[in-house]
């Protein structure tokens, strides 16, 4: 499948040559035919040694330039390649004159013009950063160029340092009062470590991705990378193909490379920005992204007018500093972990959202209550039931915004409340005196909030997979808990309009508003949601199916009109191994 390129160039004005660029093409061309810049075959990161699915053998400028797919991890890499000294010569001769050229055209020569772009990423950055409470004192900037991505930094009293293979870029960011080095290794060797690494348009132009093993030699011990390189989905495609690119990721395929080398997200979209901390050794082998991104992969390629979603990634609304100070707080109070009601109950449970299709449904939520099923509810709907004439049997809270305490203002005795640990501490001070046990969500769970654990006597901790939602939170609880069958209702992860979107009487307004139409495969249905409305619904799915494999549950009906129903097959029965799930 070989792309076709364009070469079109803005009449820039001046004496400069719009020509240029396109001299120094035709010069990297001549260079690979003739073998002044030899190749070498690839094989992926993840070990497979077969050439790949070809995605393109040209680069956007019409270089010759071989992009591939990983068969088994879907991670596009370059093969074959320039050898690593053909790509030093390039960087040095040709690489700025085409990259720097074509955009900026007689400007591709001015320092301080290049210096101040990069002045304006390392701004966004650190405002980026201010979003997780993040103010390094320390910053290195790998593939730093004029360093003028470090000078925003250096500004405010930072100490920073830059890595940069170009000579030219290393004596002007050198001018500019920062210490540079060639390679990552010469400050490896000097001791030095940071609270900040950055790799902005690094990672694709690597040669050998284990490279990432070193970086976090450079990181304090609760330091973060800030690494960005450009998201394949994000931008169409051939806007990204250059033979400068070895390599060209998904979040999903980065995620995966990250993680092997003992790397997690703290957070990381599919434009690519991303923030990562260390972990090492604690981590446990990863599996390759599914199969399935090849398809995405290539009807994004194809620029298909419909494409199959991919996985939706949402973001935590709440900053680790946040979540750190609710979690100390909370914590002091030595309340019992879920750990102590695991396996303790078996048979029915009904688990009530807060979609508007709920409205029409609590008839019958009491006829399966009045049937012996057990109710789980979310803490927005605990006002809901006591105007329905409800009780439940359990509650769940786990968002750490401050209109969650509106949830807790019709309290039950008997009711057992089950509490994420990261919820802010008014919601336990409304709960002093009733039946309260709490747990970890993944957010949670990092070394920090371990150590936390630790220091305040808890052995044992109960880590919840909430998907992202108390719903999903709610559904894993009750799974542990013991029941083995789920009714489940409120969980429509989509909306009959722009106003309708709650359950009458639920507590607090915090939902998404940014709405999409999507259409349902196969039937050509259009409905109504939002992005963490998708991400929440895909969450579902895959935990049924673990839920299901580790034996966990029996079977599952979901209620009123839901994107879940839309999105599962047929009616939902005859699941495989014995499960059944059904629309109700």
């Amino acid at each position: 499948m070989a792309s076709s390129v364009s070469l079109e160039q803005k009449d820039v004005g001046g004496a400069w040559d719009k020509n240029t660029p396109l001299q120094y093409v035709a010069r990297v061309i001549r260079k690979l035919a003739d073998g002044t810049y030899p190749t070498v075959p690839t094989q992926c990161f993840c070990g497979d040694e077969t050439p790949g699915t070809v995605l393109s053998e040209r680069d956007r400028y019409g270089i010759p330039h071989r992009m591939v797919m990983c068969e088994r991890c879907c991670l596009m890499r370059a093969n074959p390649r320039m050898t690593e000294e053909a790509y030093r010569s390039f960087y040095e001769t040709e690489y700025r004159k085409i990259y720097d050229g074509f955009p900026h055209g007689a400007k591709s020569e001015d320092d301080q013009f290049l210096q101040q772009i990069e002045i304006n990423r390392g701004l966004d950055i650190k405002k980026f950063l201010e979003q997780f409470d993040l103010k390094p004192k320390s910053v290195i900037d790998i593939g730093c160029d004029r360093g003028g991505s470090l000078l925003p930094f250096k500004e405010e009293g930072a100490q920073v340092w830059g890595v940069e293979w170009s000579q030219r870029g290393r004596e002007y960011a050198t001018k500019s009062g920062i210490t540079t080095v060639r390679d990552l290794d010469e400050l490896i060797e000097q001791g030095v470590t940071a609270d900040l690494v950055i790799m902005q348009d690094i990672i694709e132009h690597f040669m050998d991705l284990r490279e990432m093993e070193k970086v976090h030699k450079l990181l304090n011990p609760k330091g973060y990378i800030f690494l960005y390189t450009p998201g394949f989905l994000a931008s169409p495609p051939f806007e990204h193909f250059q033979n400068a690119h070895t390599f060209q990721f998904v979040g999903d395929t980065l995620e995966y490379v990250m993680n092997q080398m003992g790397y997690v997200a703290e957070f990381l979209d599919d434009r690519i920005v991303s923030l990562w901390r260390h972990y090492g050794t604690q981590l446990s082998n990863p599996k390759p992204p599914p199969a399935a991104w090849k398809q995405y992969i290539i009807e994004h390629l194809e620029q298909r007018e419909k494409r199959t979603l991919p996985p939706v990634r949402t973001r935590c609304k709440f900053t680790e500093t946040e979540m750190l100070a609710n979690l100390k707080e909370n914590l002091q109070r030595r309340l019992p972990d879920v750990t102590a009601l695991k396996g303790t109950y078996s048979g029915s449970v009904v688990v009530v959202g807060g979609g508007p299709s709920v409205n029409g449904q609590v008839d019958q939520v009491k006829r399966l209550v009045a049937d012996g099923a057990k109710l789980v509810v979310i803490e927005r709907m605990y006002p809901w039931c006591s105007e329905h004439g409800l009780k439940p049997d359990f509650v769940v809270a786990l968002d750490a915004g401050d209109d969650v305490t509106d949830g807790f203002t019709h309290l039950q005795r008997g009711t057992k409340h089950l509490i994420a640990a990261t919820i802010k501490p008014t919601v336990l001070d409304a709960l002093v005196g009733y039946d309260v046990n709490i747990f970890s969500g993944l957010a949670g769970s990092y070394i920090d909030a371990q150590e936390l654990w630790s220091a305040n006597g808890y052995d044992h901790v109960m880590i919840v997979n909430t998907g992202s939602t108390v719903v999903l939170g709610s559904i894993m609880l009750s799974l542990i808990l013991g029941f083995r069958d789920v009714h489940l209702f409120g969980f429509d992860c989509m909306i009959p309009n722009g106003t309708d979107t709650y359950a009458k009487g639920i507590a607090g307004k915090s939902v998404e508003r940014t709405y999409m139409e999507v259409e349902i495969d196969g039937s050509g249905e259009v409905v109504f949601t939002c992005p963490s409305y998708l991400a929440f619904a895909q969450q579902f799915f895959l935990m049924i199916e673990t839920a299901r494999k580790w034996g966990m549950i029996d079977s599952v009906t979901i209620y009123g009109e839901s994107l879940v129903n839309k999105m599962w097959d047929g009616d939902l029965t005859a699941v495989d191994d014995g499960m059944k799930a059904k629309a109700a």
